[in-house]
């Protein structure tokens, strides 16, 4: 599990960074619905970037990511249950 996490952590900090560079080059999300929908009509792979369709494959990798974290303190002995129900709460 904690190799998952670290390739979790690596993943997601690719798509940081992919997202800041799509960020600069290709500009935000776009203001109003009608400015979408002629995004999407003229180039629909730039219109789905644009709206950040990337988060929908990578938020997942979010929970891989606190399960190797779990597992790493696991084996650490540095995390009990009740701690990380404490923790899951807040979440």
């Amino acid at each position: 599990m904690t190799r998952a996490g670290a390739i979790a952590s690596f993943l997601l900090f690719g798509y940081s960074t992919v997202t800041a560079i799509l960020l600069l080059v290709i500009g935000g999300a776009p203001e109003t619905a009608s400015e979408v929908f002629a995004l999407l009509q003229r180039r629909p792979f730039v219109g789905r970037l644009r709206l950040d369709v990337l988060a929908v494959v990578f938020m997942p990798m979010y929970y891989v990511l606190t399960l190797g974290l779990w597992a790493a303190l696991q084996r650490t002995n540095r995390v009990s249950t009740r701690s990380l129900a404490v923790w899951w709460s807040f979440v």
